[in-house]
């Protein structure tokens, strides 16, 4: 699990000039709480920290406004539920 708390600052147009292609992992568990937060080794640890940073506030956001997740169930009963998401992000000029 990495620690989402030890984000910096990152200028990824500046560093990069890649494409470059982030897995995001995380688990929404069965009382709807986000855990397990992680990438693959392939992706970019910087990127892959900052989305998961922006999904965690996003969550924390709603949370405040009484907007929680509604947990994956089976067979009537609430179950933890793995998602993995890829984002792919082009890096160049503006032309």
């Amino acid at each position: 699990m990495n620690n989402l708390y030890k984000i910096n600052s990152f200028d990824y147009f500046e560093i990069n000039a890649d494409d470059r292609k982030t897995i995001v992992i995380f688990t929404v568990d069965k009382n709807g709480d986000l855990t397990n937060f992680g990438y693959n080794e392939e992706s970019n640890p910087e990127l892959a920290k900052d989305y998961l940073k922006q999904i965690r506030n996003t969550i924390l956001y709603n949370k405040k406004k009484r907007k929680f997740l509604i947990p994956a169930k089976f067979k009537g009963e609430p179950i933890d539920f793995k998602i993995s998401m890829s984002v792919d992000l082009r890096y160049g000029g503006m032309n």
